[in-house]
C-alpha cells in the first residue's frame, strides 16, 4: 500500500465518528462530559468493527492463497506474529440452518476463494443447497432440488446488493466478509 493511500484511509477513519455524530445529532457545541463519553463509546464500536473487518480481510487473503509471510509483510509484523495473531482458525461457521438439521450437514473442506464457486456449482447440481460457510469450508444440505449458488464481494450491511439479488429470486444464505452467498432453485429446461 502506498503512503498516500494509507494517509487517506487514516484521515477517513479519524473523521468517521465525528462525521457520523454530526450527521446523526448535529455539530457538537458546548460539549459536556456526557458528549465526550458518548464519543468514546462510538469510537469503541468503530475500533471493534475494524478489528473484525481486519480478521475477515485476512481470512479472504488466506483463502485466495496469501501466505502468513505475505500478510505479515503487509502489516509490518513477522510471519510468525501474523500467524499467531490471526491464525487461530476459531472463527465460528456461519450457518443458515435449523439446529435440529445440523447433523445432516455435508461439509466440503479445503475450500479456497478460488475454488468455492466451482464447488458450489457441483454441489448445487447434485441437489445440495448451501446453508453456510466457515474457515476453508462450505456447508451444504441434501435436498430433492437442484440449486444454483452465487458469491458476491460487497461491503457488509449494504442492503442494496442483498435486495438486488432477492429481487432476482436469490435467497441470501450468509455473509463471510467480504463475501455474500446466495442460492436459488435451478430452473429446469422446458
Amino acid at each position: 500500500m502506498n503512503l498516500s493511500h494509507e494517509q487517506q484511509i487514516r484521515e477517513r477513519t479519524a473523521n468517521l465518528i465525528m462525521d457520523w455524530r454530526t450527521e446523526t445529532f448535529g455539530p457538537i457545541e458546548n460539549a459536556s462530559k456526557d458528549t465526550f463519553m458518548d464519543m468514546v463509546g462510538y469510537a469503541h464500536v468503530a475500533s471493534d468493527e475494524s478489528r473484525i473487518v481486519l480478521n475477515r480481510w485476512i481470512d479472504a487473503a488466506r483463502r485466495s492463497g496469501a501466505s502468513w509471510a505475505d500478510i505479515g509483510d503487509m502489516i509490518g509484523i513477522s510471519r510468525q506474529a501474523a500467524q499467531q495473531r490471526f491464525g487461530s482458525g476459531d472463527l465460528a461457521p456461519s450457518l443458515n440452518i435449523d439446529e435440529e438439521d445440523i447433523g445432516s450437514l455435508i461439509t466440503r473442506t479445503g475450500v479456497t476463494a478460488m475454488t468455492e464457486e466451482k464447488i458450489m456449482t457441483e454441489e448445487g447440481l447434485n441437489g445440495r443447497q448451501l446453508v453456510g460457510c466457515g474457515w476453508l469450508k462450505l456447508h451444504f444440505q441434501q435436498t430433492e432440488t437442484r440449486w444454483e449458488h452465487k458469491r458476491i464481494i460487497a461491503a457488509l450491511w449494504t442492503g442494496g446488493v442483498i435486495d438486488e439479488m432477492k429481487a432476482l429470486g436469490w435467497q441470501h444464505v450468509t455473509s463471510w466478509y467480504p463475501f455474500h452467498y446466495f442460492r436459488r432453485e435451478l430452473k429446469q429446461a422446458d
